[in-house]
């Protein structure tokens, strides 16, 4: 999957190339700028990696990470709008072929005139609008998150239980675009909140410890403000993929001194109220490339837990929601992240077909309920949003 990604960045550069190549209004040492231009933005991933230290999070200068994301957002969204051109183009060719059979010939010179206007204006607008767009993606994409409270009811859950709340975190990503000013924010919120239990979906830190964040602190002095995190149930966590891609055990050691309880495929019980909340999270299955563990399934995860008629209610961490029909038979609600909600509208259609139809918001699956959290944060290899917020969700059971 991640080849196939690499070589689709290719494809934005060569198409914008030819567009460049045929403006014959422009000096060739202009051209050929632009062109090796495309390229180097279209290669940011494997710049980062070779200069700074990493892929999934590297240790790069804020504003420099800031300028290659608007750029690459511009650089994508003018692809699209010269595929669009290209596609009216070829309808209007076809179109004249169709008109050719009428005994009116077309006017030459009235279409030569539309050419021109048409292809000045491409020349100025979509450029324009693909750095609009890139800078408008990075500033919400960056944004701190808002409190989106929502209710769920499930259909066996006890009485004692109803009312019960809780906050979701999904894909943090702390790397180098996170402030300790934007994770203050998120802890304030939660607290100001008061749930009775906080969950994290996974992808919490991308990078070393010791790499730096967008205001120069380290990464290890941003997450430690999540150990402000508390809650009368406490404070739970399941991997997820970027988990295992840098220091995986620095920084669930360092998780462990926060008070932040990672679930390896099994369950705890906590007693609320007069009855049990059995909460199980899954690893992620990238545990099985980079450690070689064996994925255990939602029955072993849950296996000799209370449920129906014992006045319990079972919940279920899994970073993935992708898993979710294989997790409906042994839990009442699934809490995952990962997909950032598809992040760009269009984009988004994309995300849910390869995430078997998952994508943001409430789903039913079987007996299960499934929230899929849009992210309270992005991956800083591609930070940006438009017309899909990010959101620290507050769940009330009923």
């Amino acid at each position: 999957m991640l080849k196939v990604f690499f070589f689709l960045l290719l494809l934005p550069p060569l198409r914008l190339s030819l567009w460049l190549g045929q403006k014959r209004n422009l000096s060739l040492g202009l051209r050929m700028l632009g062109i090796c231009g495309f390229f180097l933005i279209s290669q940011q991933f494997t710049l980062n990696k070779l200069l700074f230290g990493g892929l999934s999070g590297p240790d790069i200068p804020y504003v420099l990470l800031l300028c290659q994301s608007a750029a690459l957002t511009a650089l994508v969204v003018i692809f699209f709008c010269l595929l669009g051109h290209d596609l009216v183009r070829l309808l209007g060719f076809i179109g004249r072929l169709w008109r050719s059979r009428r005994p009116k010939p077309p006017d030459p010179g009235r279409r030569q005139c539309l050419t021109g206007l048409f292809g000045q204006s491409m020349l100025f607008s979509v450029p324009a609008l693909g750095l609009s767009a890139g800078a408008l993606g990075v500033a919400q994409g960056t944004a701190i998150p808002r409190l989106c409270e929502h209710q769920v009811e499930l259909a066996h859950l006890p009485e004692q239980v109803k009312g019960l709340r809780l906050a979701l975190l999904s894909d943090l990503h702390i790397g180098p675009l996170t402030s300790l000013a934007w994770a203050g924010s998120i802890v304030e919120q939660i607290q100001a909140a008061k749930p009775d239990l906080i969950c994290l979906a996974g992808d919490l830190a991308d990078g070393q410890l010791g790499y730096h964040s967008a205001d120069g602190a380290t990464r290890r002095e941003v997450a430690s403000l999540f150990g402000k995190l508390s809650a009368p149930l406490g404070v739970f966590a399941c991997t997820g993929n970027h988990e295992y891609y840098s220091d995986y055990a620095g920084w669930m050691q360092l998780y462990q001194s926060l008070g932040i309880h990672f679930l390896h495929d099994n369950a705890v019980l906590l007693p609320y109220n007069g009855a049990t909340l059995v909460l199980g999270g899954r690893d992620d299955k990238q545990a099985g490339t980079f450690f070689h563990r064996k994925r255990q399934p939602a029955s072993v995860v849950f296996a000799g837990m209370p449920w129906h008629g014992q006045k319990a209610v079972r919940l279920l961490l899994d970073h993935r929601p992708d898993r979710a029909r294989e997790n409906a038979a042994y839990a009442d609600l699934q809490l995952s992240g990962h997909t950032h909600g598809g992040q760009c509208l269009g984009l988004d259609r994309l995300v849910a077909r390869v995430n078997r139809g998952f994508l943001r918001g409430w789903y039913t699956v079987e007996a299960m309920r499934l929230y899929v959290c849009p992210g309270t944060g992005l991956w800083s290899g591609f930070p940006v949003r438009l017309g899909v917020a990010s959101e620290i969700a507050l769940i009330s059971l009923a």
